[in-house]
């Protein structure tokens, strides 16, 4: 199974309307699930469930991401690697300081 994760924090974007990001990312074929963060924690998860590659799930989401700047910013992407969560893939955000991977078909 391979798993992709959108964390979204809520307090660097003004208006976040989740289940229209589920929706979209549902018509890539995989599963999504929206889970909040605890109630003193302003973020939100956004898990994909695939048991195929996740490169086209990364290019959708990319997609989405260039459409909404203020997304853009306030999001962190990763996903699993060949180990699952012991070599994961950042793919997006985490500053100008961290290095982003490159998620290959």
């Amino acid at each position: 199974m391979n798993y992709l994760v959108i964390h979204v924090d809520l307090e660097q974007i003004e208006h976040f309307d989740g289940d229209a990001i589920v929706a979209d990312l549902e018509q890539t074929g995989v599963d999504v699930e929206l889970e909040e963060g605890p109630p003193d924690e302003a973020y939100v998860d956004i898990f994909c469930t695939s048991r195929r590659k996740l490169l086209p799930v990364w290019q959708h989401v990319q997609k989405l991401l260039a459409a909404n700047a203020a997304l853009a910013d306030a999001s962190i992407v990763c996903c699993t690697g060949e180990n699952g969560w012991d070599d994961y893939y950042l793919l997006h955000g985490a500053g100008e300081d961290e290095t982003v991977d490159v998620l290959e078909a």
